[in-house]
């Protein structure tokens, strides 16, 4: 299960070192996907792992990360970055407001949901979504195409 909190303090610490390595343009977009990618695959981990247990052992690194989207993909996956920015932030000032920890383990739970919801209703699935967000933190050239599509 993901912890929101968590993922807002890696979307701002990666903000916090893309800004101190001199890279300001979309900044915004770097903390959006990061913290939205991470919180959905927590999902897309629970989803799979009732089909594909074998694959969950094999190491992160060893695993190849897509880069070839289609342009239609590309640009939902940029569109839906300001309702994945909004549910999250919603999520995690409500999580921090909490002290009781299953009310905030309930909280998370409608998080994901919400965030499922979001991307579903974009016609991309939790996967392909996910997938996109990991080649944006991986491949210079996915980043380079998001960013393009982020300025138009």
């Amino acid at each position: 299960m993901v912890d929101l909190q968590h993922v807002q303090r890696r979307g701002m610490m990666a903000c916090k070192l893309n800004l101190n390595g001199g890279r300001r343009m979309n900044n915004w977009i770097s903390t959006i996907v990061l913290s939205g990618a991470l919180a959905l695959s927590g999902t897309a981990l629970a989803q799979q792992s009732g089909t594909s247990q074998g694959s969950m052992n094999q190491p992160q690194a060893a695993q190849e990360v897509k880069t070839d989207f289609e342009e239609k993909e590309l640009k939902t996956f940029v569109e839906i970055q300001k309702d994945i920015g909004e549910v999250r932030n919603e999520y995690a000032q409500k999580i921090q407001a909490v002290e009781d920890q299953e009310e905030a383990q309930a909280l998370q739970e409608e998080a994901r949901d919400e965030l499922i919801g979001v991307v579903e209703n974009a016609d991309l699935s939790v996967e392909k979504y996910n997938q996109i967000a990991q080649a944006y933190q991986a491949s210079p050239e996915v980043r380079k195409k998001v960013n393009e599509m982020v300025q138009q």
